[in-house]
C-alpha cells in the first residue's frame, strides 16, 4: 500500500501537469485563431490564389494567341483545372488549423499577446487590411523589374545552350 500512494501522486502530478499544458495550448491555440482572424488571413489567402489562377490564366491565354496550335486552348482548360484543384485544396476550411498550429508553435503566448495587441490598434488594422494590396504592388513591380531584364536571361540562355551544343562530343566517325 505504501508503494502504490507515492506511484498514485506521480500518476496524478503528472496528469495535473498534461491537463495544465493542454490548457496551455488551447489558450495559444485560441490566440493564434484571434491572430488570424486579426490578420485577415482567410482574405489573404483567398486573394493570393485568385491573383495567382488569373495570372496563370492570363498567361496562357497569351501564349495561345501568339501560337496557331489548337491544342493550347486544350492545355489552357487543362491548366484551369489543375488550379482549380489547387485551390480547392487551400481552401481556409481545409488550411485554418494548420495555421494556427503554425502560429501556435511559432510563438509564445506573451509574443501573440502582444502581435494581437498591435494588430487590435488603428495602425495594426491599416498595416492587416492595406497588406495585400501591397503585396500586389510588390508582385507587379517584380514583374516589370522581370519583364525588363528577360530579354538579356533569353539572350544568356541561348547563349548557354550554344556553348553546351558546342561542347558535346561529337559520334565518332566510322
Amino acid at each position: 500500500m505504501k508503494k502504490i500512494i507515492p506511484f498514485a501522486l506521480i500518476c496524478f502530478t503528472m496528469l495535473v501537469q498534461s491537463a495544465f499544458v493542454d490548457a496551455q495550448d488551447g489558450d495559444k491555440y485560441a490566440m493564434a485563431d484571434e491572430l488570424l482572424t486579426l490578420m485577415k488571413m482567410q482574405s489573404n489567402i483567398e486573394e493570393s490564389f485568385s491573383m495567382a489562377k488569373n495570372l496563370v490564366m492570363s498567361q496562357s491565354v497569351k501564349r495561345m494567341h501568339d501560337s496557331d496550335d489548337d491544342a493550347h486552348a486544350d492545355i489552357s482548360s487543362g491548366t484551369a483545372n489543375m488550379l482549380d484543384v489547387i485551390m480547392n485544396e487551400f481552401k481556409w476550411e481545409k488550411v485554418k488549423d494548420e495555421y494556427i498550429s503554425l502560429y501556435a508553435d511559432a510563438y509564445t503566448e506573451e509574443e501573440l499577446a502582444g502581435i494581437i495587441a498591435f494588430y487590435k490598434t488603428p495602425a495594426g488594422q491599416a498595416f492587416a487590411n492595406k497588406s495585400p494590396d501591397l503585396g500586389k504592388r510588390a508582385v507587379d513591380f517584380n514583374q516589370a523589374r522581370m519583364a525588363k531584364i528577360m530579354p538579356q536571361i533569353k539572350e544568356m540562355i541561348r547563349e548557354q545552350r550554344k556553348s553546351l551544343r558546342n561542347q558535346q562530343p561529337r559520334a565518332p566517325e566510322r
